[in-house]
C-alpha cells in the first residue's frame, strides 16, 4: 500500500518528527515504504492515552500492535474528567440558530456562575448572574429572535476567573 505522512497532535503528544526522512531511491512499487503501520498508532493512542485495556485492542483485532506501540505519549490516560477545562463543559445549541439557544454546562464542583452575551463588536446584550451554583449541570435558553442576524459570543464564566467561550450564529 501506499505510505503517507500522518500528523497527529494534542497535549499528550510527546514533541517531535518521527520516523526517518524517505530515501526516494528506494521505493518499493514506486511509493515510500512504511515505517509505521497505522495499527501501531492505534494502539498507542487508545492504550497509552485513553486508557483503552488490552481487550479492547484485541476486540478490533489489533492484538499484534499491543506490545509493539510507538512512544507517542507523555501524560497519564484521557477520562472525562480530564476532558473540562478546569471545572466547565459549556455546549450551545442548535448553533446556528433562527432564534433560541439552549447553553447546558457542567460544572464538575459549585461555584459562582455568571454568563454575557455579546455581539460581535463587544458590546453586551445580555448577563445573567446565576449566584451560587452546585456541581451538575445547568441549563440556560436564549432567545436571539429580537436580534439581528450575525455572530454573537457566549461566555460563561465561574468563580471570576474560570471562562469558556462559545461563538453563535444567528441566522433567520
Amino acid at each position: 500500500g501506499n505510505a503517507a505522512p500522518m500528523l497527529i497532535f494534542g497535549t499528550c503528544l510527546n514533541p517531535g518528527v518521527y520516523g526517518e526522512n524517505p530515501d526516494l531511491a528506494n521505493l518499493q512499487h514506486s511509493n515510500i515504504p512504511m515505517q509505521h503501520d497505522y495499527r501501531q498508532v492505534f494502539s498507542t493512542i487508545v492504550k497509552d492515552w485513553f486508557g483503552a485495556s488490552d481487550d479492547a485492542i484485541s476486540h478490533v483485532k489489533f492484538e499484534d500492535f499491543i506490545d509493539n506501540r510507538v512512544d507517542y505519549i507523555s501524560c497519564k490516560t484521557l477520562n472525562t474528567h480530564n476532558l473540562f477545562k478546569d471545572n466547565l463543559n459549556m455546549t450551545c445549541f442548535p448553533n446556528p440558530t433562527t432564534s433560541k439557544t439552549t447553553v447546558k454546562c457542567f460544572l464538575k464542583m459549585g461555584g459562582n456562575v455568571s454568563m454575557d452575551i455579546k455581539d460581535i463588536s463587544g458590546r453586551s446584550i445580555a448577563n445573567f448572574d446565576f449566584g451560587h451554583v452546585g456541581a451538575g449541570e445547568l441549563v440556560k435558553e436564549y432567545d436571539f429572535s429580537k436580534h439581528q442576524n450575525g455572530i454573537y459570543i457566549i461566555t460563561l464564566t465561574i468563580d471570576d476567573s474560570t471562562q469558556l467561550t462559545e461563538k453563535i450564529i444567528v441566522n433567520k
